[in-house]
C-alpha cells in the first residue's frame, strides 16, 4: 500500500524533501488510490491486494472498523503535516510532529524562528525495501 503510493520529492536545491514526500504519499493513499471504500454506515472498508498470486485482499474479513481506524489515523497525520507547514517556529513544528510520531521525535530546546527546517547528513535518505 505504502510502496505503491510512495511519491519521492526533491526540493529546488536538489535535496530530498521527506516532509513533502510523506504528504504526497499520504495524499495518494487517501485520495487517489482506491484503498478505502466508504460504506452506508459512514465507515470505510480497506482493500489491499497482494501484488503476486493469489492477489487476495489482505484485509478481507477484517471488517469496517480496521479500515475506518486506519483511514482516520492517516488523515490525522496528513492534517498535522499541513498544520506544520503553516507554523514558522521550529520548536512548535517539532512538538506537533512529536504528538504524531512519539517521544523519539526530537524537539529542540530553543525556539528558532529564522529557520523553520534544518537538514542533516542523513536527512532525505528515503527508499522502499524490496520486501515491503
Amino acid at each position: 500500500m505504502f510502496k505503491e503510493s510512495f511519491k519521492p520529492n526533491v526540493d529546488d536545491s536538489g535535496k530530498p524533501d521527506d516532509h513533502s514526500a510523506l504528504k504526497d504519499t499520504l495524499d495518494t493513499m487517501l485520495n487517489i488510490k482506491n484503498y478505502f471504500i466508504g460504506t452506508a454506515e459512514g465507515k470505510f472498508k480497506i482493500i489491499v491486494n497482494l501484488p503476486v498470486k493469489p492477489k487476495r485482499d489482505i484485509f478481507n474479513d477484517k471488517g469496517n472498523d480496521v479500515g475506518t481506524t486506519l483511514k482516520n489515523r492517516l488523515q490525522k497525520l496528513l492534517d498535522t503535516l499541513h498544520t506544520v507547514d503553516s507554523k514558522q517556529d521550529l520548536k512548535e513544528q517539532c512538538e506537533l510532529l512529536q504528538k504524531q510520531f512519539g517521544y523519539d521525535f526530537p524537539v529542540p530546546d530553543n525556539s528558532n524562528k529564522n529557520n523553520s527546517r534544518t537538514t542533516s547528513k542523513t536527512a532525505g535518505l528515503v527508499g522502499v525495501s524490496n520486501g515491503a
